[in-house]
């Protein structure tokens, strides 16, 4: 049975993971989150990042931990700030279009003949726990582009200089799309959307204690 949200991305399936409730109320009731400080901020070096790679000058301040990755990288004439959306098939579709069913916003995206990479900016903290982002990226360019056979995904946290990076291979994606989809489905049937708390609720804008809608 369908449930009331039709669509996802990475976030949204992370966040539902953590706790239902917050897509509960943040997408399904329509509770708006204001954006913080760090948000802001990510929001910000995002778009300096992505403006350098598109029209050149020098590179931004906030990237000089990744100042001659960010030189090179611009050799390569990327697409910034992509968004990819696509029907449950895995048919690209557009972003507000009634199919639509998986939404992703490519940071930089760069192929060199059947070879690509995909490469999504960070800031704040190094987190393991990103790196499954990196598979559906990489299932998100085999799907878009039939003719490329191996993909280099790529998390690069601006405030530490660290680059992450996963290698995958056209031969996977018939797993990755069967594994995403399964794991997309709780989400996407879900009618109740329970609470579960956890050590996050202390920061949660929908918390009792932050006079949310929450009973926790």
């Amino acid at each position: 049975m369908p449930g009331k949200v039709k669509a996802w991305s990475y976030s949204r399936l992370s966040t539902y993971e953590i706790c239902p409730a917050k897509i509960g109320y943040g997408v399904v009731a329509g509770i708006k989150e204001p954006q913080n400080a760090a948000m802001a901020r990510g929001s910000d070096i995002h778009k300096k990042g992505e403006n350098y790679l598109a029209k050149g000058g020098r590179v931004p301040a906030e990237y000089k931990p990744l100042a001659e990755e960010m030189r090179a990288l611009r050799k390569l004439k990327p697409v910034v700030e992509g968004k990819w959306c696509f029907t449950k098939r895995w048919k690209e579709t557009g972003w507000f279009d009634r199919d639509a069913w998986v939404r992703l916003v490519m940071d930089v995206f760069a192929r060199m003949g059947t070879y690509a990479r995909i490469i999504d900016f960070k800031t704040g903290k190094v987190r393991d726990e990103n790196m499954g982002q990196l598979s559906l990226y990489a299932l998100a360019v085999f799907h878009r582009y039939p003719d490329i056979t191996k993909v280099t995904a790529e998390l690069w946290y601006v405030d530490h200089g660290i680059i992450r990076t996963k290698d995958f291979d056209r031969s996977e994606m018939d797993d990755l799309t069967r594994d995403w989809t399964k794991r997309a489905k709780p989400l996407l049937n879900d009618m109740k959307f329970v609470p579960t708390p956890n050590f996050l609720c202390q920061w949660c804008f929908f918390s009792k204690e932050k006079g949310g809608p929450c009973k926790y």
